[in-house]
């Protein structure tokens, strides 16, 4: 009787061991939200940097046709 009841306490013990160092698990969904996020910011600096581009592409184009009408 008492070699069942220690192997019954050797088992409750292993599973609390176990269950103490598992710790705390992040939810999928808190993880999808992260790469979410970061995905669209990476997205988003890089439609930045495509309008910024057009942009001075534009306002160089603008500054030589002003040079071409001032030489005129």
């Amino acid at each position: 009787i008492l070699m069942v009841i220690s192997a019954i306490l050797a088992l409750v013990d292993l599973y609390l061991q176990k269950k103490h160092l598992k710790g705390k698990k992040i939810p999928k969904s808190a993880v999808g939200h992260r790469i979410l996020s970061v995905l669209m910011e990476t997205i988003t600096k890089e439609e930045e940097m495509r309008i910024r581009k057009a942009n001075e592409e534009f306002e160089n184009e603008e500054k030589e046709r002003r040079r071409r009408e001032k030489k005129k």
